[in-house]
């Protein structure tokens, strides 16, 4: 998706990141090409830590870190599944009436 020039915004729903560093470094390769990565991450309490864990065997790690550190890379952190799917077309309109780069 991050190198597909159709793709304008990367939308993602997590439970927890497996491999924080491979996602952080593709974080900041969507950042480069102005594509944002907007995600509803749902452990963010002790019992959606305890849910995920529950069903998929998965340890959500500490949720400020994660959104300290994906912030860090342009990540948009939605509030909730909802609120994932309104940032995405809010984000296309802006792109599309951005004036072009001038050299």
């Amino acid at each position: 998706m991050i190198e597909d020039d159709a793709t304008r915004v990367i939308l993602m729903f997590m439970e927890q990141i497996r491999r924080p560093p491979l996602f952080l470094q593709l974080a900041a390769r969507a950042r480069e090409r102005g594509k944002p990565i907007v995600m509803f991450h749902s452990g963010r309490t002790l019992a959606a830590r305890a849910a995920a864990r529950s069903h998929t065997g998965a340890l959500a790690g500490d949720f400020r870190t994660m959104a300290a550190l994906s912030a860090h890379q342009g990540v948009i952190l939605a509030e909730c599944f909802d609120e994932l799917f309104d940032i995405a077309p809010c984000w296309c309109a802006i792109r599309k009436r951005q004036p072009p780069a001038s050299a």
